[in-house]
């Protein structure tokens, strides 16, 4: 017997919150995952969020999930997001759907874009093509999630892509002129250290100027920047990261990189405050973060999820033709009367 159960509806909202975070891990032990508390975190994080959780039960087993929120700063926009389905229930994924479907349809909601989880900070975007393994880094939902999506009438509405490099020497030499013009025009360098103590607010507060051109931008508050992505690299090898600073030693941009598991380098973010935008900075900045991964060994490189047609895709495109490419994108579906999705 199939059952679907809301997190409003039930009375040990506790229990329903530790079954939703372990559904995923539990349907895909192999997946990069977060682990079940990250989940949890988030729900209290954004508690005022307006906002509803589905589970779908078959036989007294969970097999599915989907979460669904108002958009604060959108009219008549909400999102999906959180959906994990079993593999072998895939003709199930409607009921899910439709639900939420429904949800947003009772709050006046006329555009579902996703999947977006609370807002685009969180995790967004189902992979929709790829050659290669899953990164903890990207979304790697399994393949047939955004078909389910297509068959319930949702289209694609955004597309973003990775792009991997089997040698960052090219992109190397050809930032070098940038980085070396930018010192002698008093640009300076440094890395990110968590451990100054206004580090977090310069992040935050940059984060504000360059993010607030981004599809679905939404602000979030320092305490849940603080809850959210700092503490997801807190512990992590900040020494591929770094600021740039203007001739009067003001922060004005920075780039996020790191070591992965598999040995390459990934670029995850290259940020300059939109006063001081320029491809030149932004190329000195990859200079920088490429030069000390290969300084350490480091060669392969990924420029990470980017959004196809910005500046960002040519800005990598540009300086070296990758030798791979992961495709994501987010899915639109515009709500009529009446209208609920999932299979027709």
């Amino acid at each position: 017997m199939m059952k679907i159960s809301a997190l409003s509806l039930e009375q040990d909202k506790k229990e329903f919150m530790k079954r939703f975070s372990e559904l995923p891990n539990s349907l895909y032990p192999d997946r990069p995952l977060p682990p079940a508390p990250y989940w949890q975190g988030l729900e209290k994080v954004f508690k005022n969020v307006e906002k509803e959780f589905f589970i779908l039960t078959k036989d007294g087993e969970d097999i599915g999930r989907i979460g669904c929120n108002v958009s604060k700063d959108y009219e008549d926009t909400g999102y999906f997001g959180f959906f994990e389905l079993s593999p072998s229930e895939k003709e199930h994924g409607h009921l899910l759907i439709t639900k939420a479907e429904e949800w947003l349809g009772s709050k006046g909601i006329k555009t579902i874009i996703g999947p977006i989880d609370f807002n685009v900070w969180l995790g967004n975007r189902f992979k929709v093509e790829s050659g290669s393994a899953d990164y903890s880094w990207e979304p790697n939902n399994p393949s047939f999630y955004p078909g389910l999506f297509k068959e319930g009438g949702f289209a694609l509405d955004q597309g973003y892509i990775s792009m991997f490099y089997d040698d960052s020497i090219i992109s190397f030499n050809r930032t070098k002129l940038a980085f070396d013009a930018a010192k002698q025009e008093g640009y300076t360098f440094r890395n990110l250290d968590l451990s100054r103590e206004d580090e977090t607010s310069i992040l935050y507060n940059l984060n504000l100027k360059a993010f607030a051109v981004n599809y679905m931008y939404e602000k979030i508050s320092y305490e849940q920047y603080l809850a959210v992505h700092i503490a997801a690299v807190k512990e992590m090898d900040l020494q591929y990261s770094f600021f740039i600073k203007d001739p009067d030693g003001q922060e004005i941009g920075y780039v996020f990189s790191f070591i992965d598991s598999s040995q390459e380098q990934i670029v995850k973010s290259i940020l300059i405050d939109p006063k001081y935008q320029g491809a030149k900075l932004a190329s000195a900045l990859l200079h920088a973060a490429i030069a000390q991964g290969r300084k350490n060994g480091f060669n392969k490189c990924v420029g990470a999820m980017v959004r196809k047609g910005n500046v960002s895709e040519h800005f990598f495109d540009h300086l070296q033709t990758p030798v791979a490419r992961h495709e994501y994108a987010l899915f639109k579906k515009e709500l009529q009367t009446g209208q609920t999705g999932g299979k027709s």
